[in-house]
């Protein structure tokens, strides 16, 4: 992978490392900045943590090297980005739920529940820390990120309180009862505030090239799952998915302010057309039965 860097005359040639993944904003942070000094494994990187300092002092020597090379009018850019991952870290320390007094090791981030309701909110803003703070040092390119597993256990009764019915989200699918389109749409429209206070935070961060992260970053919001019939025999269907295509115009060229109808076609066709707009010489993507070609007005 070919990165810009902190300068247009400096390149960072990078291999295709993904990260696994994981469920835990802390392990996250400990493997990807891991990455930024040979020698510092993901279980000191998590331990810096639990003694109230930064991994920025690990890496010293490098950051020095770094500012070295930045131009003077970029340095106040990339203080804002140390300050922010200072930020990150102290945020971290409060989700993680361990004795501040016992460094634990990197296995000990893994004893968040996945789909806890109790820390449902402050998980997913955690992660989005990390996503801007991963894009701000040029440690990735490009995330995933799932608000919940397949089965979607989290309750958000105390963060959507109009909702007209107690309990989990996926067994509130299940149900038959009067409202339940208007309780997932309530549902729909907190998770995409989420969505909508990263990409207000991607606009105003300056990336490495001088454009906004978000005129770099083409930023998709969707489910997949749609929801067929009604009560117990509710099933999970792929028809007409939603997709929410946020950013990238300068990677991508999107402009934006469309909605774009299509029938007998699958979100492949979109990943296809994604994917030949980022210069990958691919003309289908997943399984090929579900791809019918590009969509060409979509950029």
């Amino acid at each position: 992978m070919v990165a810009s860097g902190l300068m247009d005359r400096v390149v960072f040639i990078r291999p295709l490392n993904p990260v696994q993944p994981v469920n835990s904003p802390a392990l996250l942070y400990s493997r990807l900045f891991a990455s930024v000094q040979p020698g510092l494994d993901p279980a000191e990187a998590a331990a810096v943590l639990r003694r109230d300092k930064s991994v920025l002092d690990y890496i010293r020597g490098n950051l020095a090297r770094l500012e070295a090379r930045v131009p003077a009018d970029q340095l106040a850019k990339l203080d804002s980005h140390f300050e922010g991952l200072r930020s990150v870290e102290k945020k971290l320390d409060l989700v993680t739920g361990q004795d501040p007094t016992q460094p634990p090791n990197a296995e000990d981030f893994q004893d968040l529940e996945l789909n806890s309701t109790v820390d449902h909110e402050r998980v997913i803003d955690a992660f989005f820390e990390l996503v801007k703070s991963a894009f701000a040092f040029d440690l990735s390119r490009v995330v995933t990120f799932s608000f919940a597993s397949g089965h979607n256990w989290a309750s958000l009764n105390d963060f959507v309180p109009t909702l007209s019915q107690q309990g989990k989200i996926h067994e509130m699918t299940h149900r038959s009862y009067v409202g339940k389109d208007a309780d997932m749409t309530k549902i729909a429209h907190w998770y995409g505030g989420k969505v909508v206070r990263l990409v207000q935070d991607l606009a105003g961060m300056t990336d490495l090239d001088g454009n906004t992260v978000l005129d770099n970053t083409l930023v998709v919001f969707f489910s997949e799952v749609m929801i067929t019939g009604d009560g117990i025999a509710a099933q999970h269907a792929g028809d007409n998915a939603p997709l929410a295509i946020i950013g990238g115009r300068r990677a991508t060229g999107h402009v934006g302010g469309r909605c774009l109808g299509y029938s007998d076609r699958s979100t492949n066709d979109f990943w296809a057309t994604v994917q030949q707009r980022l210069g990958i010489d691919a003309t289908s993507f997943g399984n090929s039965e579900h791809n019918s070609g590009g969509l060409s007005e979509l950029f």
